[in-house]
Parts: structure tokens; sequence; C-alpha cells
């Protein structure tokens, strides 16, 4: 089964805090499709269980990427934040999962 999105990078760990303005912990989601895919619905999980829905309201171009920030602040436009007060990525390796509408994982990413 195909998936219109995908993760396709994690930066992990950054200097500083790991939710702070511009400089926090984020993945890099892409669209696939050669349509607008909306990310209602969907969610990530990592290694631990933390089960993060990604924002209702926020919809990507055809083959567009944007880069999803755990905590309150983006770098630019077009940056989606997930406004957690705490960042939720592993420093030193993660898995991140990718779950659709339904639940059913779409995608494991595993960064060493």
């Amino acid at each position: 089964m195909s998936t219109p999105l995908l993760i396709t990078g994690l930066y992990l760990n950054p200097a500083g805090r790991d939710v702070q303005l511009s400089h926090g912990e984020f993945f890099v989601i892409e669209n696939l499709a050669s349509a607008w895919t909306s990310l209602a619905g969907w969610s990530v999980r990592d290694a631990a269980g933390t089960r993060i829905a990604l924002p209702t309201t926020v919809s990507l171009p055809p083959r567009g990427r944007a880069r999803v920030y755990t905590g309150r602040f983006g770098a630019s436009a077009g940056d989606i934040t997930l406004m957690r007060r705490r960042p939720f990525l592993n420093n030193k390796g993660e898995t991140l999962e990718l779950l659709d509408i339904g639940g059913t994982v779409r995608q494991r990413f595993t960064y060493p």
C-alpha cells in the first residue's frame, strides 16, 4: 500500500533547548502525491510510544515538504509546529512512525 506522505529526515538534539525558537528539533515530511494532501488525521509515534497528531488545518502542496518542529516555533514560513513544551525525540537516535487516519503504520523512519 503506497502512502502520499513520507518522513524524509530527522534533526535531533540541536545546540541549546530542543524546543527553542528556530533551532529546535524537527522532522521533515514530504508529500509524494501530485495533489494537495491534508495532514488531518495523520500522526507520528516515537520509539517510546508517544503519539502526536499532526495539525488538522495543514495541507502540503504537490511534491511539497515541510519541517515539523516539535516545539512552539518554526524557523520560516511553511514550517509546522507541534506546540509542545518538551521535546519528544530521542537525542541518540530515533525511530519515528508515520500513522495514517486509521492508525495504520505507513512508514518507519529510523535515524541512527
